[in-house]
């Protein structure tokens, strides 16, 4: 077993009365176990707590009596409580962040009115990026674990140096006709050409009933150093009431998505029931 490495210093608070009465000490240590690859963090269940007592005499030794101490080892990082929201500004766009804990790290765009999931992987959902600020132009926060700053940069395709950043985006189109509309292709305008390895893929998903089954993913290797790559995926087949939700996934390549257009057929936006 890997021996346990203390990741908190010890606390001590003491005070002293008249010397008819005993000077009272009292410790309470944290713990933190580790074993590679994959981190183990333990969590105290009960402190171990010291006291010691001595009378009006200095030169009495001490008696000390000491709490049992429990450690639960589980895999994965620590439960993360909710913490200080904050903001940052990208492209133009200003993210009022809240780190909500175990329901995880949810940015406000102000300027699009939408929502966005900031999750880093292997942190359930969280982002491994604390207490976040605007230091300039450049967006600075800390390690959950330990003593590391991060600069968020949106020109990387790689998270820490060596994982690459994952992306999901979501939309849909909502229509009330029962009549069948195909859907002729799907055309991404996108900073292609940025990748974090020759051949890196993009990903496209899409469900007719709400999210609740998926036809796809349909990949496209993308090409490093394209950066006028077309982004186009035909014969989608065809769809009715409620609509279709499309859902793009990449890997370490694209940087940024400027907007997406579907070419339908059978289709007259005027006409359907608002």
């Amino acid at each position: 077993m890997t021996s346990a490495r203390t990741s908190q210093a010890a606390w001590f608070a003491a005070y002293s009365q008249p010397p008819s009465e005993f000077g009272q000490a009292s410790q309470l240590a944290l713990f933190a176990a580790y074993a590679p690859p994959a981190p183990k963090y333990a969590d105290a269940a009960q402190g171990a707590v010291f006291i010691a007592c001595s009378g009006g005499d200095t030169n009495v030794t001490a008696e000390v009596s000491q709490g049992a101490l429990f450690v639960a080892y589980k895999e994965g990082i620590p439960d993360q409580s909710r913490q200080t929201a904050w903001t940052f500004v990208l492209d133009g766009h200003r993210f009022y962040v809240l780190p909500l804990g175990p329901e995880g790290d949810w940015a406000y765009d102000t300027v699009t009115k939408q929502w966005c999931h900031l999750e880093s992987q292997g942190f359930g959902g969280q982002l491994n990026f604390t207490n976040g600020v605007m230091w300039g132009l450049r967006i600075m926060g800390g390690d959950q674990l330990y003593d590391t700053l991060y600069e968020l940069d949106p020109n990387q395709p790689q998270d820490e140096g060596w994982r690459p950043v994952e992306r999901i985006v979501t939309g849909g189109l909502q229509v009330r006709s029962p009549n069948m509309i195909g859907c002729a292709n799907f055309r991404l305008t996108a900073s292609a050409g940025i990748l974090e390895e020759d051949g890196a893929s993009l990903q496209l998903s899409f469900s007719d009933d709400y999210g609740h089954t998926w036809t796809g993913p349909f990949v496209m290797t993308l090409n490093s150093g394209d950066f006028s790559q077309s982004l186009v995926y035909s014969g989608l087949g065809s769809f009715a009431a409620p609509g279709r939700v499309f859902q793009v996934y990449d890997a370490g390549g694209l940087v940024r998505i400027d907007g997406a257009d579907a070419a339908l057929n059978n289709y007259d936006e005027d006409s359907e029931d608002k």
